[in-house]
């Protein structure tokens, strides 16, 4: 029951961070940019976490740090262009990589 509101964003996630990234260096894209964010977000949340609690000793501090967290990732995340309609040059990608792997194309 916990990992339904997981489900809800980690399901379209993948397509938005596709869509981010021309498909020749897709993979880089998101792999670099998930593994920042993965850093910055989650490593050093328990640390921030710790230092508030024996600041303030409340997790009301902790409550607040985590709500502006979520409203700074609310804000980038609204700032990301729709990328309907655009050319995401798949084709393009493809036909380089066939024409440097010949031995996959199965036509």
């Amino acid at each position: 029951v916990l990992t339904i509101g997981l489900g809800l964003s980690y399901g379209p996630q993948s397509a938005l961070y596709a869509e981010m990234f021309p498909a020749n260096v897709r993979y880089s894209g998101v792999s670099i940019g998930y593994a920042i964010g993965a850093i910055f977000g989650g490593a050093f949340a328990p640390l921030i976490a710790e230092l508030l609690l024996s600041r303030f000793g409340s997790t009301t501090s902790i409550a607040v740090y985590v709500a502006v967290v979520g409203l700074i990732s609310l804000v980038a995340v609204s700032l990301v262009k729709e990328t309907k309609g655009n050319n995401l040059r798949v084709e393009e990608a493809h036909q380089d990589y066939l024409r440097t792997h010949p031995q996959a194309d199965n036509k």
